[in-house]
């Protein structure tokens, strides 16, 4: 149990030889706060995987890139890692009906993670596809995951393509011409992090993951493993299919080539569409504080 005015590490072990900076809790048995790493969980990740020894196999399919990103920019990258943390109990109010297992502040700061993280990625993929290819290949081989068959998902591969044609720009009434055009300083500033934003809303905040964050909060225990196995199996297969589709194929560099509507204008579609943006989300943090506290019948169980 936290003591008044206590400072400690959040560590969690990826492997025998890594084990990750998550960041620094300050507080008591009664409210905690959690400030994010000095170095972020990716960085941490990719330094340790710069190191290791590339895997034998050359090939890397579609799925393999999905469940590559997923391991690297959710499972470990994000504060996700310490709520799965698998040397933890698992909380026996998991999977309860209408309990919530993630606060709303715990939960900002794995979309703002999450995010940024895959903005880092898209910005890799489109300056040096061979170099992001090899770096998921080595996150797909040496980061640990549930054992997944995930069938590539094109549910959200068809619409962003549609977003992002010339075709959508050209048959656009004037309204909606008009609502692209004002907001085309927005996605030229932050293309990737548009583009980013719209798949970790698509591919994580608006999935399975809302059974285990929707509910009544009460005590957000840090010392218990937030989810079940069949939970967290039911999340990465979710993400890891929708990103495997998007990462596999989607490409909006290439498209509109020459045209008025080209990169990254293009994504003005994606920015006002409402099935891949929420607003609220930023286009430029990458982390933030997490504020917890503990109602008085609870206290002995939160540290």
């Amino acid at each position: 149990m936290f003591k008044s005015s206590a400072v400690t590490t959040l560590s969690v072990p990826v492997t025998d030889s890594l084990a990750l900076d998550a960041g620094t809790c300050v507080g008591s048995a009664a409210a905690v706060t959690i400030l994010p790493p000095s170095v972020s969980m990716l960085d941490q990740l990719l330094d340790w995987l710069s190191r290791q020894a590339p895997p034998d196999s050359k090939e890397l399919k579609s799925a393999s890139m999905g469940i590559g990103a997923t391991a690297l920019c959710l499972r470990w990258g994000t504060y996700l890692t310490v709520l799965l943390d698998d040397r933890k109990p698992v909380d026996p109010r998991a999977a309860s009906p209408g309990i919530s297992m993630i606060s709303d502040s715990e939960m900002k700061r794995i979309n703002l993670e999450f995010a940024a993280n895959l903005a880092r990625l898209v910005r890799m993929l489109h300056e040096d596809e061979s170099h992001c290819r090899g770096l998921l290949h080595l996150a797909c081989e040496y980061l640990a995951m549930p054992r997944l068959r995930p069938a590539r998902c094109d549910e959200l591969l068809s619409p962003l393509l549609e977003l992002t044609s010339p075709r959508f720009w050209s048959s656009a009434g004037p309204d909606l011409r008009a609502r692209m055009e004002r907001i085309q300083p927005v996605v030229i500033r932050h293309p990737y992090r548009v583009l980013a934003n719209s798949m970790a809303l698509a591919a994580w905040r608006n999935g399975p993951v809302e059974d285990i964050h929707a509910g009544l909060g009460s005590d957000y225990s840090l010392d218990h493993r937030r989810a079940s196995d069949r939970q967290i199996q039911e999340v990465m297969r979710f993400t890891s299919e929708r990103l495997a589709a998007v990462l596999g194929s989607f490409r909006p560099w290439e498209r509109g080539a020459g045209s008025v509507f080209a990169w990254p204008g293009n994504l003005a579609g994606i920015y006002i569409s409402p099935r891949f943006t929420s607003r609220i989300w930023s286009l430029t943090e990458s982390s933030s504080r997490i504020d917890l506290e503990s109602p008085p019948d609870s206290l002995s169980r939160t540290r």
